[in-house]
């Protein structure tokens, strides 16, 4: 298993399906996670999650990547 201690992963998409176990892996791996997803408040829950679930960081952000 690699070894993410320390990295930063941003996971678009990351409130829910797909994103979500994305971010709920890299998180396990020791990765900081920043879960960006256009439904905001889905992604502050996963990002709470995430903290209560691993110990590392997470946040939300809102962002709408059909539009960068």
């Amino acid at each position: 298993m690699i070894d993410l201690t320390n990295k930063i992963a941003i996971v678009t998409g990351g409130a829910q399906g797909i994103g979500k176990a994305v971010a709920e892996t890299l998180a396990q791996r020791g990765a900081n996670v920043v879960v960006a997803d256009l439904q905001l408040e889905k992604a502050q829950t996963v990002a709470q999650e995430l903290t209560t679930s691993t110990g590392n960081k997470a946040i939300a952000v809102q962002v709408d990547v059909s539009n960068m």
